[in-house]
């Protein structure tokens, strides 16, 4: 009796392992070459298309899916109908909206580009250029510093023309030569040019921690992973930076930087411990809350937050600021 409550027991244990190892593998892939890999997620890389008939749409799921990262929609306000889309009809939508230069289709949905450096953008081709309602995304967003790669569906028009036009909607942005795609384009195909792009040879995220001194007392902040962010830690990592900063309107300390930094502001809500660029060469630290357009560039950790006035005193104050070693 004893013996078979031990090969119960063994094969109890046997079994719970294999099903331990087997959860142990679901963040794992098997490549073509048989080579196993951590599914790693491009935090900031988004694939943002508009497609009329899901040809752009199939395209775009592609990419997101391969790249496990985010996929948003350019949502027109109206509807685009097969009547609209008719274009032996020189009336119809498209051909009024494509004839007319001030033409910018209204966007239904609110498309927040801050927190990526590396956006696909996804469009049919439409009588060779690019669709007006792209050309409404590019007006309410300022990619400058980012990395731009266009891709198109077509019958048999280039995206050459295409690709021109968002140069000079974003003359700051590297804009990549893209891909063009037919409608019966295969995964493997789409992979494949994702691929040669080689995105996967991601840099190493840092983390962008920074000492604030202010007296005899440290208090030690993480900067948000942004263009105006990385701008300030590299200059602090050339040379330390000492400020004035005084108090104001009951909230917030602020000071001159000395420079100005890319801006990126948005109306923010900012709540106490919030690292903020004020008109792109001021910084504020908050100990309220404001809503303003501002850049946010980090904030302070949570252990400083509730008693940032006793630690930091009141009125002007004198600051310095360096990258924490390590």
């Amino acid at each position: 009796m004893k013996k078979i409550l031990y090969v119960l027991l063994f094969l109890s244990l046997f079994l719970t392992g294999c099903l331990n190892n087997s959860n142990s593998i679901d963040n794992i892939t098997t490549d073509e070459s048989g080579t196993s890999e951590e599914v790693k997620s491009n935090l900031n890389i988004a694939v943002i298309y508009f497609s009329a008939t899901n040809n752009t749409e199939n395209v775009a799921t592609i990419i997101s899916s391969y790249l496990d990262c985010e996929l948003i929609e350019i949502v027109p306000s109206i509807p685009y109908t097969s009547a609209d889309l008719n274009y032996n009809n020189s009336d119809c939508r498209a051909n009024q909206e494509q004839n007319n230069p001030n033409s910018r289709p209204e966007i239904k949905n609110s498309i927040d580009v801050e927190k990526y450096n590396t956006i696909f953008i996804g469009y049919p081709i439409w009588w060779g250029k690019l669709p007006k309602i792209i050309y409404t995304f590019f007006d309410s967003c300022d990619l400058s510093e980012y990395t731009i790669i266009p891709f198109c569906t077509s019958g048999g028009s280039s995206i050459q023309t295409s690709v021109s036009e968002i140069k000079d909607l974003e003359p700051k942005a590297n804009v990549l030569d893209g891909r063009r795609f037919s409608s019966n384009i295969s995964n493997e195909e789409v992979i494949e040019w994702v691929k040669s792009l080689d995105l996967n040879e991601k840099e190493e995220n840092i983390d962008m921690k920074i000492e604030i001194v202010v007296g005899d007392v440290s208090m030690f902040a993480t900067l948000d992973d942004n263009p105006s962010a990385k701008e300030f830690y590299e200059h602090i990592k050339e040379n330390n930076l000492t400020l004035e900063l005084e108090e104001y309107g009951g909230f917030e300390y602020v000071g001159q930087l000395g420079f100005s930094l890319t801006r990126k502001d948005k109306t923010i809500n900012t709540k106490p411990g919030d690292i903020i660029l004020y008109n792109g060469n001021q910084i504020s630290i908050m100990y309220g809350s404001n809503s303003w357009s501002y850049t946010k560039l980090g904030k302070l950790e949570t252990k400083y937050i509730n008693n940032l006035n006793e630690i930091v005193g009141k009125g002007e104050i004198v600051i310095t600021i360096k990258v924490m070693e390590g």
